[in-house]
This record gives C-alpha cells, structure tokens and sequence, in this order.
C-alpha cells in the first residue's frame, strides 16, 4: 500500500470517528433540550395550577421538586 492511498484510509478513519462522536454530542444536546422543555411545561403547569388557587401538599411538593433541580429559582 502506497503512502498516499494510507493518507487517504487514515483520513477516512478519521473522519467516520468525528461523525460519531458528532452524532453522540447531538443526542447528547437532544436529550438536554428534551428535558429542558419537560422542566419548562412543568413549571408552567405549577404556575396555572397556583394562579388557579390551588392549594395541595402535592402541588407544594411538586414546586419543591423544581426548585430542589433549579437552585437559582429559590
């Protein structure tokens, strides 16, 4: 095997390798953003259940929940 065409198959190898580790970074990221918007539509759930005046130990255990992932919000 000449040089150019080992130049060629490492190339190649190379970049099948990048390709996955791309499509593992974007599930990565489409995994974050599916929970992202999860905590996203559960928090909007808790602030109508709250603006709807309701009152229950699993509402406030729920809102718990969400501060105890999002420290920030507390």
């Amino acid at each position: 095997m000449n040089t150019e065409q080992q130049r060629i198959e490492c190339a190649i190898d190379t970049a099948l390798l990048n390709a996955d580790l791309l499509r593992e970074q974007v599930a990565e990221l489409e995994s974050a953003l599916l929970a992202e918007t999860q905590a996203k539509h559960e928090a909007v759930e808790c602030l109508r259940r709250v603006l709807d005046g309701e009152r229950s130990d699993a509402l406030e255990r729920l809102i718990a929940g969400i501060v105890g992932k999002h420290p920030e919000a507390a």
